[in-house]
């Protein structure tokens, strides 16, 4: 009977100890996980900014391809009308 009860007690000691254990371990993957979500909305954050600053850049590149195309278009114009004036003289 005493073996018994001595054998009960060390079953509720490995229980206890096993409990304790999960429950750190819940601690310790809520902290990992709220690291994870503080990390994840960095980064979407980040990316945001990017994709932004992204939009503006093809914006502007295609803002100067236009002026590129206007430019080459008025270079053109401008040595067709130098060679009209050069035969009218």
């Amino acid at each position: 009977m005493l073996s018994n009860r001595e054998s009960a007690r060390r079953s509720r000691m490995r229980k206890q100890r096993h409990l304790d254990e999960l429950w750190s371990q819940v601690i310790r993957l809520r902290n990992e996980n709220n690291c994870l979500i503080d990390k994840l909305n960095r980064v979407s954050e980040t990316q945001d900014s990017v994709l932004k600053e992204n939009s503006k850049l093809k914006e502007e590149a295609s803002e100067l391809r236009q002026l590129v195309c206007e430019l080459k278009s008025n270079k053109n114009s401008d040595d067709d009308n130098n060679f009209v004036r050069k035969l009218s003289e």
